[in-house]
């Protein structure tokens, strides 16, 4: 049985499962004797088992909520960078975080993830993820269903050491002012806790049982003003930001100066 390095990585893992994948379909008779150890198909959800159960665990999920339980069990010595999702195995990433504090443990194993994946050219402005000492903690993904919908779906999660520090509250701002730029009209969420309707509300979200949503700044001066102060002050998400404390003890993006016209 193999053990799990202090802190592991849970794309490295995910590379070792399409490797043993590739081979056993290669016909290697290592891999595919250690597919038959545990009886599984030749298929990646049966590669990932594989690699989990030889790491001690039942199943991926479990290996998977371990990486990321040893990868965000101390708060952020150096504070946050918060920054865009930059590919699909980066999203695969941020997905199965916030999944991971779902009641259902979601990963990018779910139907859902394909429709959101092909969406990351379009939507990637409302796809952020958060790092603390260069380990994800935290997530914020917005899609919409195609480029003429004007409403976009909300899937945000904070792996449980770094709740309460205003990280949700930081990329639910950063996305509403993302659709906007965007030209969207509202976001929703469907499937929200008890916790979570707490927090939407919070946030100006109204809704019935389940299904939370805000109507975002209608059509007039008052939203041109206001993408054109967010694309004027937005930092290169890109690259990354630093996110500070104030005061208070909330936390806010490190803004650069508005740019000058000319």
């Amino acid at each position: 049985m193999s053990s799990l390095p202090e802190r592991p990585d849970l794309r490295q893992l995910r590379r070792q499962a399409r490797e043993l994948l590739r081979a056993a379909g290669a016909a290697d008779e290592a891999a595919l004797r250690r597919l038959a150890a545990y009886g599984v198909p030749i298929k990646l959800s049966g590669a990932q088992l594989t690699i989990a159960r030889e790491h001690g665990l039942p199943n991926w999920a479990a290996l998977r909520s371990l990486v990321q339980q040893r990868r965000t069990t101390s708060p952020a010595a150096d504070g946050y960078i918060l920054r865009r999702v930059g590919d699909v195995e980066d999203l695969m990433t941020v997905y199965d975080l916030i999944g991971a504090q779902h009641p259902r443990q979601l990963s990018h194993l779910d139907h859902r993830f394909g429709a959101l994946a092909r969406r990351l050219p379009d939507d990637r402005p409302m796809m952020l993820a958060v790092e603390a000492g260069g380990v994800l903690v935290a997530g914020g993904l917005a899609t919409r269903q195609d480029d003429t919908t004007r409403s976009a779906g909300l899937f945000v999660g904070v792996a449980a050491p770094h709740r309460g520090r205003g990280l949700g509250r930081l990329m639910v701002g950063v996305i509403e002012r993302e659709a906007l730029a965007l030209g969207l009209s509202e976001l929703g969420l469907g499937g929200a806790t008890e916790a979570e309707r707490a927090f939407y509300r919070a946030l100006g979200y109204a809704g019935r049982r389940s299904y939370f949503h805000k109507g975002l700044t209608p059509a007039g001066r008052i939203r041109q003003h206001r993408v054109e102060r967010w694309l004027a002050e937005r930092p290169d998400l890109d690259r990354g930001v630093t996110v500070v404390p104030t005061p208070d003890g909330r936390l806010e993006l490190a803004l650069p100066p508005p740019r000058r016209a000319g």
